[in-house]
């Protein structure tokens, strides 16, 4: 595995903890002020704004998303979601003259809740895209485009980022 592959993939297992973690504000601090967030409902969507989407955020939205994650009337958050993330199938699929990365990986997160209703556990798997900025001797996050398995199915989609 090349050096830069490796530092890809670290980065993207770094994410995926702070996630995990319920780290919110350590994990959008990877994200560039310009960064977007996006999960199309169909896999050959090409163009955000016009493509129907499951969440298409930029860097304001996540800061509300997380806003709300933190509301203690935050009923999809009551009990918090356990998670964890999967990261697997790290490759550098461009490497832009800028320096940017097209990071392509695959990740499967499992949720669960413990309701009183009744447990709920949930499996996502997709196919994700990073475009990777470099920042000092890291990444920043310019992008992130989620491109869910079975995203034209009726679902819920994770209250937490996935």
């Amino acid at each position: 595995m090349s050096e830069l592959v490796h530092r890809a993939q670290d980065f993207l297992i770094r994410e995926a903890e702070l996630l995990d973690d319920r780290r919110f504000d350590d994990w959008l601090a990877l994200y560039d002020s310009d960064a977007w967030y996006w999960a199309p409902v169909l896999p050959d969507a090409s163009e955000r704004g016009l493509a129907l989407a499951h969440f298409d955020e930029d860097h304001t939205q996540l800061e509300a998303r997380i806003a709300r994650l933190r509301q203690p009337n935050a009923y999809s958050e009551h009990p918090p979601a356990r998670t964890c993330r999967l990261i697997g199938n790290v490759r550098i699929a461009a490497h832009g003259a800028d320096g940017e990365l097209t990071v392509r990986s695959a990740l499967v997160v499992h949720e669960y809740r413990n309701r009183a209703f009744g447990d709920a556990r949930r499996t996502y798997t997709a196919t994700v895209r990073h475009g990777l900025r470099p920042r000092a001797d890291d990444f920043a996050i310019g992008w992130k485009r989620v491109d869910l398995v079975d995203a034209e199915c009726g679902f819920h989609v994770a209250s937490v980022p996935l």
